[in-house]
């Protein structure tokens, strides 16, 4: 995680991990918004219902 030391930072590990890992990190973001878009959907259902 890169927080609070942002001038100790290694240009050679930022760069690894975004050679090495984004996709890892793409597909966790994803499936982050899938589960929010879900979440989303039951509570508009749930409202929907309760409207009727």
């Amino acid at each position: 995680m890169i927080t609070h030391h942002y001038f100790d930072l290694d240009a050679e590990v930022v760069f690894d991990v975004c050679e090495n890992h984004i996709d890892d990190l793409a597909k966790t973001i994803n499936k982050i918004i899938e589960e929010l878009n879900k979440k989303k959907g039951q509570e508009r259902n749930l409202k929907d219902k309760e409207d009727e």
